[in-house]
């Protein structure tokens, strides 16, 4: 290898092994092509727009796979799209491609398909997580927790596995393993137990921040949306919540739902007055689900130039 290529391929060994959480976060939900199944890896020009808004800069700095199916990844599945328990097109080249150009790579355990998946795969937290980390480590990316139970049955075992997941990777901003984030509801009236335990992870430094997920339905306005995202900075006493620090907090807007910031982006549209909500709140950042192919009904998004434009004013001014 001649030496000039020798000192960049060293140059990106060491980006990726010291990939760190940023302090901003405008993030993507990506699906894949098949309806958040991964089976298959979608081709890597499928992800070219999240690589460069148009300014030759990254359309997003956090990109999260999903779902990992619990289950699988304890039992360690082979088979039907699936390879010792991950998602067969959840490769290290779909990874590379995103770290390259410096964007955190994280991976979803869960969703609301995968419910029973996840309480059964809690019998066993503590190989759960080992076999969660050993994913993390040979992919070089974060865990997000998406556990949708809205019951309290299995919350303990939940925490064991956070606990054991940071016993064998610390939260010590030692590249992308070390990121672990948990998803909650919209506002602390649904998924209330989580919202309780993940109250707990991030004051522990367990957790290093949290979603509020996107509700059923497109926000109408800001109003409509921000009265929830509210309700985990202010905390919840009737659920003994305490308040959650803003830059802890990750809110969401729907990507694939037609809405038209998926097209186009102006300051006085949903994503320009959520990004004013986020700057005035101090809050950690915003996601948006979901590009690719979300499950049905939803149309697939193969490029969102609205979320690329509006990368520019939340990230880059």
């Amino acid at each position: 290898m001649q030496p000039a290529k020798a000192f960049c391929t060293l140059l990106l060994l060491l980006s990726l092994a010291n990939a760190q959480l940023p302090n901003k976060i405008y993030s993507v939900w990506h699906c894949g092509v098949d309806s958040c199944m991964w089976a298959t890896s979608p081709p890597l020009s499928d992800f070219q727009w999240i690589l460069n808004n148009g300014n030759g800069k990254p359309s997003a700095n956090v990109v999260t796979l999903a779902f990992v199916n619990p289950l699988d990844l304890l039992q360690q599945t082979n088979g039907n799209g699936v390879t010792n328990g991950v998602p067969s097109g959840m490769t290290t080249e779909v990874v590379n491609y995103f770290t390259s150009a410096g964007i955190t790579v994280l991976v979803s355990i869960g969703g609301a398909n995968y419910v029973t998946e996840w309480n059964e795969a809690l019998a066993n937290p503590q190989q759960l997580a080992q076999n969660a980390a050993n994913m993390a480590k040979q992919l070089n990316v974060g865990i997000e927790i998406d556990y949708e139970d809205d019951g309290y049955s299995y919350l303990n075992s939940l925490s064991e596995f956070v606990t054991a997941y940071r016993n064998i990777i610390p939260n010590d901003g030692n590249g992308a393993p070390s990121i672990l984030t948990v998803d909650l509801g919209s506002g602390t009236g649904y998924l209330t137990g989580i919202s309780q335990a993940a109250s707990q992870w991030l004051s522990n430094n367990q957790v290093n921040y949290a979603n509020a997920m996107v509700s059923s339905a497109p926000w109408g306005s800001l109003s409509a949306a921000s009265q929830f995202w509210q309700q985990h900075l202010t905390g919840a006493s009737w659920a003994n919540i305490g308040p959650m620090p803003p830059n802890q907090l990750v809110v969401s807007l729907y990507a694939d739902d037609g809405s038209t910031y998926c097209d186009s982006y102006t300051q006085g549209d949903m994503l320009g007055q959520t990004i004013g909500w986020v700057n005035q709140q101090g809050s950690r950042g915003i996601s948006f689900w979901a590009v690719g192919c979300p499950m049905s009904p939803y149309n697939c998004d193969m490029q969102c130039n609205g979320i690329a434009q509006g990368s520019v004013p939340f990230l880059y001014n």
